[in-house]
């Protein structure tokens, strides 16, 4: 047999939440909440496709390489006289 606590605990958060609420607003925010939550499990699975993609395209063709001279400097990046990358560019 549950503790009148607990029904009690129950009550006040089921009134902090829907108090004030018409039947409709209530239903509208259930409606959303279970869009949030499937659009949070979507979110999820292609976080996790993209992480397994970029596993399996390092295992198949090794870390991404460095771009020097350049190409590095076009894309944003600046190489010391060596060519070796040092970084973002501060300038375009």
């Amino acid at each position: 047999m549950p503790r009148v606590g607990h029904l009690d605990r129950h009550f006040y958060n089921w009134r902090s939440k829907y108090s004030g609420m018409e039947v409709a607003d209530a239903k509208h925010l259930k409606a959303l909440e279970t869009e949030n939550a499937r659009l949070k499990k979507l979110l999820a699975e292609a976080l996790l496709g993209n992480e397994v993609t970029k596993d399996v395209l390092s295992k198949m063709y090794g870390p991404p390489r460095v771009r020097k001279g350049r190409l590095a400097r076009r894309a944003g990046f600046c190489t010391n006289v060596s060519g070796l990358l040092i970084g973002r560019c501060p300038w375009p």
